[in-house]
């Protein structure tokens, strides 16, 4: 996994996770939709194979880390096609254990394209409808699994990027 790319995702989801809890929710929304989409953007780039080879890597809490960075077929900012982008094997982990109420396709697909609609929601003359609580939770499941399996995640990385070499 990428750290470098990794990092900066956190950001963006410690943002929205203060900002979700400093207030109301409808006093934020676009920013909210934007930090937490963005982060799940970043985490799935940070997962990809297609992520420039290890430059140098560095040992956090078991899990190999490097500062690669994304390559240029990682641009865009639909979550979906991000995520089928992933190995089914990362996929599977990240998938894995989702809020017993809600569907991950679902939630991913519903929130696929929220970034780019409510960063831009300027620009458009309909309003596009959110369902806040599809980026919130579908954000706060990719962080925890990602934390929670991030040396198992690596592990699959190294074999997909030894496989590519």
């Amino acid at each position: 996994m990428s750290a470098r790319i990794f990092s900066h995702a956190k950001q963006f989801y410690h943002l929205a996770e203060v900002a979700q809890q400093a207030s109301e929710l409808p006093v934020f929304p676009h920013a909210l939709i934007c930090n937490y989409c963005f982060f799940m953007e970043l985490a799935f780039k940070a997962l990809s194979p297609e992520v420039d080879s290890l430059q140098s890597g560095s040992s956090v809490g078991g899990s190999l880390l490097s500062n690669s960075y994304p390559s240029s077929s990682l641009r865009g900012h639909d979550l979906k096609t991000l995520f089928l982008n992933l190995s089914p094997d990362i996929r599977g982990l990240i998938q894995d254990e989702y809020v017993e109420s809600r569907d991950f396709d679902l939630d991913l697909t519903e929130c696929s394209n929220y970034f780019e609609h409510s960063r831009y929601a300027f620009e458009m003359v309909n309003a596009h409808p959110y369902n806040l609580s599809a980026p919130i939770q579908l954000a706060a499941h990719v962080f925890r699994r990602i934390e929670e399996k991030g040396a198992e995640l690596d592990v699959h990385l190294f074999r997909l990027k030894r496989n590519l070499a």
